[in-house]
């Protein structure tokens, strides 16, 4: 494992590595799903298993879940250049906005959201078509080793990604069921830079332009250990605990698993990284050759218990099924995939660390889904889940091997998002599908998830993602259960906005509020 950094140059989507190799990353837009949904579910299940299926030529693909800043102020900022502040209620309006931001973030914490990103190979100096190329691209990395020795850099070329825009397309044709959006060179460096910030507060920009001026400075990072086996990142006087868990178990049977929908239910975030690697047709790393090997062991062990007149293990009898299985899938050509997926949680402290990590594991184990802690593994572990880094011989540890189908049981690429970017805070994202028996406020203690809306933002042009153009609203639930007062708070909210908004109110019931708290 290089431990040094393994990145050369950064430009557009694609990043080059030092060894010659290049990838592409994209950012997949995350579908709105709700939880009870489960026909829903079944569709996006199948699509991303469509779409990954193109990946199997590439032979190596990652997927990362990454927890991002919400960054409330900057969206607000947006908000109030929608607000009227010539107009009478120009003064509620700043009220609101200060202590919405301060409400949250006081009873919240750190505000995030959940990004996906995607990172494929466009080429490998191990598996490549061109054996020239091979032979030229294994003699520059040779040479390179040589002139950094001397203390000698090679310039990287200006135009290093023109030989790649061919292959990026036929990529991005493989990723169109996906919507799969390119990031610009800004985002690319930010979230390789990201894995060295986790945690921490930063400035985006600053980190940004740092790694514009030198590429060495994409690591930079002051790694130390507490406790012997504790992570410690420092950066710029900005101290976070991290700890990398790998997942080391799963059930035996993967449907319906959604450990992506269940990891962003929990309070806090949760980073979730995937290492996959196509299974190889044939040869001994193969996962197909791996399992005629554990074929054979198993055999010999049924072998000796039967000789003994021993009564079969449970767990000796599933384990042959599940070969056989497995033999059955290769036979019909099913994309066959080995993974290391790692979670990820940060924390200001060694208590707070922790504490999520007892959830974190509560939460896992009721999925019948084994995280380790893996004290001995943490360097590795931080190093192995660089992106662009893929699994090798020498991993080991930690591995699932399944069908392709199963893999997507985990259910990637959604979310349970509810409203605009850009709007006013109405409420919190019920993870639960059970009901609170009517304890509100214990349901909003167990969401981190706030609700914006904005009803005009669909009438806006350019906007990103929108689906419509014509926003329809119902409100719809039990008597008593707040209706009218969503209704109340959603006209109060865009009243203050640059429209002019009809209420009928035949009872006049909110005229004379609205007229004190305008007199006040």
């Amino acid at each position: 494992m290089n431990y040094q950094n393994n990145i050369w140059d950064i430009k557009d989507n694609l990043i080059l590595r030092k060894d010659g190799s290049v990838f592409a990353i994209y950012q997949i837009p995350s579908k709105v799903i709700n939880s009870v949904d489960g026909k829903t579910k079944e569709k996006h299940k199948d699509l991303v298993y469509t779409a990954l299926s193109h990946l199997r030529t590439y032979h190596d693909f990652e997927i990362r879940m990454v927890p991002m800043d919400l960054n409330l102020y900057s969206r607000y900022q947006k908000l109030a250049l929608d607000i009227d502040w010539e107009s009478e209620a120009g003064n509620l309006a700043d009220y609101i906005l200060n202590n919405t931001i301060d409400h949250l973030e006081s009873e919240i914490g750190q505000l995030y959201e959940y990004h996906y990103f995607i990172l494929v190979p466009l080429k490998s100096l191990m598996v490549s078509m061109d054996l020239k190329s091979v032979i030229y691209e294994g003699y520059r990395s040779s040479r390179n080793l040589v002139l950094n020795t001397l203390g000698i850099g090679e310039t990287v070329p200006s135009n290093w990604t023109e030989a790649y825009q061919s292959q990026k397309e036929v990529l991005e044709n493989n990723l169109s069921l996906l919507n799969a959006q390119r990031l610009t060179t800004d985002e690319n460096i930010f979230i390789h830079r990201l894995q060295y910030l986790r945690g921490q507060v930063y400035n985006k920009e600053s980190e940004i332009e740092m790694v514009h001026n030198a590429i060495e400075n994409l690591d930079e990072t002051n790694i130390e250990f507490e406790h012997v086996n504790i992570m410690k990142l420092t950066n710029m006087g900005e101290t976070s605990y991290v700890a990398f868990l790998p997942i080391n178990g799963l059930p035996e049977n993967m449907s319906y698993l959604h450990l992506q929908e269940e990891l962003q239910a929990l309070r806090f975030p949760v980073e979730s990284d995937f290492k996959i690697q196509f299974s190889l047709p044939k040869g001994i790393f193969s996962l197909l050759g791996k399992a005629k090997r554990a074929r054979q062991r198993l055999k010999n062990t049924i072998t000796e218990a039967e000789e003994v007149e021993d009564v079969q293990k449970g767990s000796v009898i599933k384990s042959k099924f599940l070969l056989e299985d497995l033999q059955a899938k290769f036979d019909k050509d099913e994309p066959l995939v080995t993974y290391l997926h790692t979670l990820t949680i940060t924390a200001f402290t060694l208590e707070e660390l922790k504490a999520k990590y007892e959830l974190l594991y509560a939460t896992l184990n009721q999925l019948s889904v084994e995280v380790v802690r893996a004290n001995a593994d943490q360097v590795y572990l931080f190093y192995k889940n660089r992106m662009t880094e893929t699994l090798d011989r020498e991993d080991r540890n930690f591995l699932q091997a399944m069908s392709l189908k199963a893999f997507c049981e985990n259910l990637f690429f959604m979310t349970k998002k509810v409203g605009t970017d850009i709007g006013f805070a109405i409420g919190r994202i019920d993870n639960q599908i059970d009901s609170w028996q009517g304890d509100y406020q214990k349901a909003i203690e167990a969401s981190s998830s706030p609700v914006f809306t904005n009803l005009l933002q669909a009438n806006k042009l350019g906007v990103k993602d929108k689906s419509t153009n014509n926003p329809h609203v119902a409100i719809i639930g039990e008597t008593g259960t707040g209706k009218s007062f969503l209704t109340k708070l959603l006209f109060t909210y865009h009243s203050l906005l640059k429209t002019n908004i009809l209420y009928i109110d035949p009872k006049a019931e909110m005229r004379k509020q609205y007229q004190k708290v305008l007199i006040q």
